[in-house]
């Protein structure tokens, strides 16, 4: 007996059910959309706040060869603490030293950038100012002595920061260079190694004093 043409053959998809099945993936993608998101959001938060506990592990290290002094904003008024080479040997766990013409060899590798800037490629997204700022409130030329630090757990070391920033923020213009580009959050590190997201409100709340404030490490010098 033969078997009938229609039956040896595989049954097609027909319209409908072709577009039932694209409503189907539509939805599904729609609702892993934001889980992915908020994983990828969770992952580059992670990864900023290891690099900044990183920053300020290099800076203790930093102090304990410059007599227990914190690097200071700008060494010898010439070079930036994100090129000073001796700072950043800390952070490459090798040697940075002057090249040709005095230019620190500084390069460091995008994992130690904020992963938000590092991906959209950003101004300054190759260089540690592009991501971070250092707090000078109050800091003198030669940076902070680590005895002075009144209470090294409330005060704010780095914190991410847009390029504009030079790689500098303190009080007074703290809102125009923070970033808070991790869910409407900035990432701060304070003296104490210590790292954790902090909001603008949070910020704008948190004065220097005597007891110890956010921004002034040292508030009786």
């Amino acid at each position: 007996m033969k078997i009938s043409d229609s039956k040896s053959r595989y049954r097609a998809f027909t319209l409908v059910e072709l577009l039932v099945v694209i409503a189907i993936i539509a939805v599904l993608v729609a609702i892993s959309a934001p889980a992915v998101f908020s994983f990828r959001n969770a992952a580059d938060k992670a990864i900023a706040i290891s690099n900044m506990r990183q920053l300020q592990t290099a800076n203790v290290s930093y102090a304990s060869d410059h007599y227990s002094t914190f690097v200071s904003p700008m060494e010898g008024g010439l070079v930036e603490w994100w090129k000073n080479p001796e700072f950043v040997s800390q952070l490459k766990s090798a040697e940075a030293t002057y090249g040709s013409g005095g230019v620190p060899n500084v390069d460091l590798p995008l994992s130690l950038m904020d992963p938000p800037i590092a991906k959209k490629r950003a101004p300054g997204y190759d260089e540690l100012a592009g991501s971070y700022a250092y707090n000078t409130q109050g800091m003198t030329g030669s940076g902070y002595k680590l005895s002075l630090v009144a209470d090294p757990g409330r005060t704010m070391a780095f914190i991410t920061a847009d390029f504009s920033a030079a790689g500098e923020v303190n009080e007074g213009n703290s809102v125009a260079n923070i970033a808070y580009r991790h869910d409407k959050k900035a990432i701060a590190v304070y003296y104490d190694g210590h790292a954790a997201p902090i909001t603008q409100t949070e910020v704008s709340g948190v004065p220097g004093g005597a007891t110890g404030g956010f921004w002034d490490a040292n508030p009786d010098a």
